[in-house]
């Protein structure tokens, strides 16, 4: 798929991960015509509506931080309020505020669909909640006519961040989620050679290296921390993947916990709410209780 000059991976539109839950699919994507308008460099007019227990949203959440757009996008989520920029710092250094009544209104008109969702807030519409096709808009749109060129830095590599992107795709957030939920043994047994034949070829990659592509992280990198940093969390003791854990990857690990270190990926990375939003937020995983740990990720 491709957006102005830039490429992005999606999905077919028919396809069809097998079991219910798991990424947004085509089919569940809304755009509004507006989508095909740039978007403008005016504080106060876009929001970000997320939910800071999906990886989707957080992802989103970490372009607009890590770009450099929190001034013309409110990032709001309905549990912590607006990620802003503090004030003072060169670097990104996201920090909670409460919302606006007109931000804590878009919860109201905005979550008919499911979310991340990024909305117009003056016109009061859904622009979309496409989780494939925001990123590259949102900084393709702004990177220039806000004068924040350094967030073409998300973009470069375009194939070989393509290649990686349909991999995280399918090998590791399709793969959790049908290692969670196939009826199967043997398919089960599949989904589960497929994401440690993942993290293992990750972890051979990452030799030598601070990123996937380079030394800053690409849209693709924070795709993959999204997901990796729920592994052990949740994937492992909920989703049937309790073989290894992210650390049983000396790479891995490394990378995780570097990224990690950023302040935008720790401001937007909240383990309480994941664990919450995921053992009791999902009827199949449901009993009532919360798990506790691991608390010792990140050492």
């Amino acid at each position: 798929m491709k957006y102005g000059n830039f490429r992005y991976f999606r999905p077919p539109d028919d396809y069809d991960i097998g079991i219910r839950g798991g990424p947004i699919l085509p089919g569940a994507i809304v755009n509004d015509p507006a989508v095909k308008q740039p978007l403008e460099p005016r504080p106060g007019r876009y929001a970000l509506l997320y939910s800071p227990v999906t990886p989707t949203g957080q992802r989103l959440a970490l372009i607009a931080a890590l770009g450099g757009f929190l001034d013309l996008i409110a990032v709001l989520s309905p549990n912590n309020g607006r990620l802003i920029q503090r004030s003072g710092t060169e670097e990104p250094s996201p920090a909670w505020a409460p919302m606006s009544g007109t931000e804590a209104a878009a919860f109201e008109w905005g979550t008919h669909v499911r979310l991340p969702a990024l909305v117009d807030l003056e016109a009061g519409r859904i622009i979309s909640n496409d989780p494939y096709l925001l990123p590259v808009k949102i900084v393709s749109d702004l990177a220039e006519s806000a004068g924040r060129k350094e967030a073409h830095a998300l973009l470069q590599e375009e194939e070989a961040r393509l290649e990686w992107e349909e991999r995280i795709f399918y090998d590791l957030h399709c793969g959790v989620y049908r290692a969670g939920f196939v009826a199967r043994q043997d398919e089960y047994e599949r989904e589960v050679e497929r994401v440690y034949r993942f993290l293992a070829d990750l972890d051979r990659h990452l030799t030598g290296r601070r990123c996937l592509l380079g030394d800053f992280p690409t849209l693709a990198d924070l795709w993959l921390y999204t997901l990796l940093v729920r592994y052990d969390q949740v994937y492992a003791p909920g989703f049937r993947l309790h073989k290894y854990r992210i650390r049983d990857f000396v790479e891995v690990h490394r990378y995780l916990r570097e990224l990690h270190a950023l302040p935008a990926c720790r401001a937007t990375t909240d383990f309480a709410l994941i664990s919450r939003g995921y053992f009791l937020g999902i009827p199949a995983l449901n009993r009532g209780i919360v798990l506790i740990g691991p608390d010792d990720h990140f050492l």
